[in-house]
C-alpha cells in the first residue's frame, strides 16, 4: 500500500515552552520519540539538568545525553514575609488587570500578541518593549503606557496566553493524523497498515519527509507544494482561527506567520511519532508536552560527542525562502480546514496510495510546482 523503503542518497539526514495551562499542556502531550531512562520513564524534573536517556525505538542500543534549559527547571518563586514564613509568589491573574483595561485585553491585546509572536522565530516571547507597543495599539485613547507595573503583568500573562497559543498546535496536529485516519476507514483499518503510512510519512526521518510537501515522489520527479501537506495546513489552520479573531478596525500585520508555520511542521512530527506503532502513543509527563525543552534546538551527547541537534532551525532558511505565492498557497489551503469550512476539509484528508510497495502507484493530486527536484527544502 504505501511505500516504506528508502534511498540514502534520497534525502540528508538530521539530528537532532511552557508556562502557563499545565492541562493544556498534557492535553496537547507527544514526544517525537519515547524517552526512557533505564527501565522507567521519568520527567524532567525528576531528572535534573543533564540526564542519560534511551531514544527509542530508532537509537534504543544507543544512549543520548540531553542538556536541557534551564528554564525547564525553575521552580516558582517564594516571597519572604515579614513574620519570617515564606509563600510561593501569587501567579498573576487576568482579574488583577485595571478593570477599564480588561476586555481590550482579552478580545484584543491577546490576538494581536499572538498574530506578533507568530511572525517570529519559534518559541520566541515578546519583550517588554513590544508588549509596550501592544498596549499602545490596543489603547490608543489611554494616551501613553499605564501605571508602573501594569506592563509587567501584561507582559506576564501575555507569555501565559502564548503558551496556551503553541500547546494548540501540537492538538491540532495530533487531530489531524487522526483525521486522516478516520477519514480513509478502508485504507487505513488496523495498526499494521496505519503505521505502514506512518512511516511513508516520516520516510525514516529523512530530510525529504513526504510530510512536507503537498505532493511527493521517491524519484522527485514530483515534489511540489512545499510545506502544504494536509497535515501541516491542517494544524496551521490553527492560527488562521487567531487572526481572523482580530478587529477588523485593527491593520494586520504585513509580517509572514513563519514562526506559526513552522511550530504547525514541528508539531506534525511530533504528531506523526506517535503513531509510529500503528497506535498513538503519548510519554509520560514533561516528555510529551510540545514544548521549547523538547521541540526547540538543542544540546545532545550521543557517541562520546556534543552534537547541536536543530530540531527548530534547520527549518529557518526554507521557511524564509517562501514566495508571496507560496504564501498565498499556504494560506488558501489551510482556510479549508477552519470551523466554517469542516465539511470540506473532511473531502481533502484522502491519503496517497497505491499498490504494495510501489512508490510509481501512489496517486498524487495537485499541479506540479517549482519546487519538483529541488534538493533543498
Amino acid at each position: 500500500m504505501f511505500s516504506t523503503t528508502t534511498d540514502k542518497d534520497d534525502g540528508v539526514r538530521y539530528g537532532g515552552l511552557g508556562d502557563e495551562d499545565e492541562e493544556l499542556e498534557r492535553a496537547a502531550a507527544a514526544q517525537t520519540l519515547t524517552w526512557r531512562s533505564g527501565t522507567r520513564s521519568r520527567s524532567a524534573s525528576e531528572m535534573g539538568s543533564e540526564t542519560y536517556l534511551y531514544a527509542t525505538p530508532a537509537d534504543a542500543d544507543q544512549m543520548v545525553k540531553i542538556r536541557l534549559g534551564a528554564s525547564s527547571m525553575k521552580k516558582p518563586r517564594a516571597v519572604r514575609r515579614r513574620d519570617g514564613e515564606t509563600t510561593k509568589q501569587k501567579k498573576p491573574k487576568t482579574s488583577d488587570i485595571p478593570e477599564r483595561l480588561r476586555t481590550r485585553f482579552c478580545n484584543v491585546m491577546v490576538p494581536l500578541a499572538r498574530e506578533y509572536v507568530g511572525t517570529l522565530r519559534p518559541w520566541v516571547n515578546a519583550s517588554a518593549a513590544e508588549v509596550q507597543q501592544l498596549y499602545l495599539k490596543t489603547y490608543p485613547q489611554e494616551q501613553g503606557l499605564p501605571e508602573d507595573g501594569v506592563i509587567d503583568l501584561f507582559r506576564t500573562l501575555i507569555t501565559f496566553r502564548i503558551t496556551d497559543w503553541r500547546s494548540k498546535f501540537g492538538a491540532a496536529a495530533l487531530n489531524a493524523v487522526k483525521a486522516i485516519i478516520s477519514n480513509n476507514p478502508e485504507d487505513l483499518n488496523s495498526p499494521e497498515l496505519i503505521g505502514e503510512y506512518i512511516h511513508f510519512e516520516l520516510r525514516d526521518h529523512e530530510k525529504m519527509c513526504p510530510y512536507l510537501w503537498r505532493e511527493w515522489r521517491k524519484d522527485r520527479a514530483v515534489r511540489a507544494g512545499k510545506f502544504q501537506s494536509k497535515l501541516i495546513l491542517r494544524t496551521f489552520s490553527t492560527h488562521l482561527n487567531v487572526l481572523v479573531s482580530i478587529s477588523v478596525s485593527i491593520a494586520p500585520s504585513d509580517k509572514r506567520p513563519v514562526g506559526a508555520l513552522i511550530l504547525s511542521i514541528l508539531a506534525v512530527e511530533r504528531a506523526l511519532n506517535m503513531w509510529t506503532t500503528g497506535e498513538c502513543k503519548v510519554p509520560p509527563g514533561s516528555l510529551g508536552h510540545f514544548s521549547i525543552d523538547y521541540w526547540n534546538d538543542r544540546t545532545e551527547y550521543k557517541n562520546g560527542e556534543y552534537k547541536n541537534n536543530k530540531k527548530a532551525s534547520r527549518y529557518f532558511k526554507a521557511v524564509d525562502l517562501l514566495k508571496d505565492q507560496d504564501w498565498d498557497d499556504i494560506f488558501k489551503g489551510a482556510r479549508v480546514y477552519c470551523p466554517e469550512n469542516t465539511d470540506d476539509a473532511s473531502q481533502c484528508d484522502a491519503v496517497a496510495t497505491g499498490g504494495s510497495n510501489s512508490d510509481d502507484n501512489l496517486k498524487l493530486v495537485s499541479n506540479h510546482g517549482s519546487e519538483a527536484g529541488d534538493d533543498e527544502l
